[in-house]
């Protein structure tokens, strides 16, 4: 057994000195000799459908047909699965049963749309024997949206024993150095599971060993067949203290988009260079980037021409922008989508530039509108347009002008 240990410490060391060189520091740390932790960054590379489940788990009917406690019901599960050891809990899983009272008491889930979620933190331990004659014990799992299993009211303690078991038969399989294997499933494997498209999320494993990624009151005909992530807001994650587990969802997945455009590299189609993407700007209605100079100096030089309507300048939106006129609501969204909005102007030219961007678009716009008229008043000269609500009645001839306020007849000119 000595000689196995010596081995095993060999392996040990070598396992963590390459995963200290190929991970970042932020995602991994070494507590001790034998005690590492794991941050596992998961990011999908297009944004994903994921279903927010909130519920709790259905009362149980007695042979007398009334409902026991839910906290009964969820106390021996935790029993049951205390029980058993994760392999056990693995090979043994069952079908939830399908029933009226499990429908009508889930909450309509809330679906995001996300390509990040928060890291899994892993806390490992490595027994003397690692890797050849033990896997390595797993001190906690954490995760926002995977409420701890050490909770026996947890919805999600399900999901979580779950993991712990497809970890242990990964190393049973291999029974060699798993911890890379371990972090590699938890940022691509496990979502293939569970949301792969194939009903029950057993991936390649088939449908009913996915089963137990959900609570067992979820019945299969409730489970997304499409390719959709189901996540569960448990105890843990719904107290006082604690934002609901969607804003945590939103929250992070803005910040890892943020920081992913930062880092990454933009082709510029106005200056035809690449630039990083913190001297980027990407329009949110078409999605284009270009560098932020390229872009103010077009902006501007479109406020400068006069123009009061300023498209993207990609090719691809100015070419489909011209080849035909709008003709249905569907092109017309479309067409607004190419349109650079009032915001990011401001962010782009400023306040002042803007202001007469503004100021000038509303007098074209007015200029245009037949029931205009101009403001009588010495060094004002606003154009000015008549209220809907008083077409056809005594005022409809009475103008009042937003810039100096002065309220007049449009046909003479006099105060009102």
């Amino acid at each position: 057994m000595a000689a196995n240990e010596g081995e095993c410490a060999d392996l040990q060391a070598d396992e963590l000195t390459a995963l200290a060189s190929i991970l970042p520091e932020d995602q991994f740390e070494q507590l001790g000799r034998a005690r590492v932790q794991l941050k596992i960054p998961i990011s999908f590379d297009r944004p994903r459908k994921v279903r927010i489940i909130s519920s709790a788990p259905p009362l149980p009917q007695n042979p007398r047909g009334t409902a026991t406690s839910a906290a009964q019901g969820v106390q021996q599960g935790a029993t049951d699965a205390r029980s058993a050891s994760p392999l056990q809990l693995l090979a043994q899983r069952q079908p939830p049963a399908a029933g009226p009272s499990s429908a009508s008491h889930q909450h309509q889930p809330l679906q995001l749309q996300l390509q990040h979620l928060p890291p899994l933190t892993l806390t490992l331990s490595l027994p003397p024997t690692y890797p050849l004659a033990a896997p390595p014990t797993i001190e906690s799992l954490e995760a926002p949206w995977l409420p701890s299993s050490s909770s026996s009211d947890a919805p999600s303690s399900t999901s979580a024993t779950w993991i712990r078991a497809r970890l242990a038969q990964m190393w049973e399989e291999s029974r060699a150095e798993v911890l890379w294997l371990w972090a590699d499933w938890v940022r691509e494997g496990l979502w293939e599971e569970i949301g792969g498209g194939g009903g029950g999320g057993g991936g390649g494993e088939g449908e009913e060993e996915g089963c137990s990624w959900w609570p067992p009151w979820v019945s299969t005909s409730e489970r997304e067949e499409e390719d959709c992530i189901d996540l569960f807001e448990g105890s843990c994650s719904s107290s006082s203290t604690t934002p609901p587990l969607s804003d945590i969802l939103r929250a992070h997945n803005s910040s890892a988009e943020t920081s992913a455009f930062e880092y990454a590299t933009f082709y510029c189609s106005i200056c035809l260079d690449d630039h990083k993407g913190r001297r980027c700007t990407r329009l949110l209605g078409c999605g284009h980037v270009f560098c932020s100079d390229c872009l103010t100096d077009y902006v501007r030089v479109a406020i400068d021409e006069g123009l009061t309507e300023i498209s993207c300048p990609d090719p691809e939106c100015t070419k489909n922008s011209n080849s035909n006129r709008v003709d249905s609501e569907k092109e017309e969204e479309e067409e607004k989508k190419r349109i650079v909005s009032d915001s990011e102007l401001l962010l782009l030219v400023g306040q002042e530039l803007f202001g007469r961007f503004a100021a000038m678009r509303k007098k074209t716009i007015a200029e245009a509108d037949p029931t205009a008229a101009y403001c009588p008043v010495v060094g004002c000269g606003a154009v000015v347009l008549g209220r809907k609500e008083d077409e056809g009645t005594s005022f409809e001839a009475l103008r009042e002008c937003e810039q100096c306020g002065f309220a007049f007849c449009r046909w003479c000119g006099k105060a009102w």
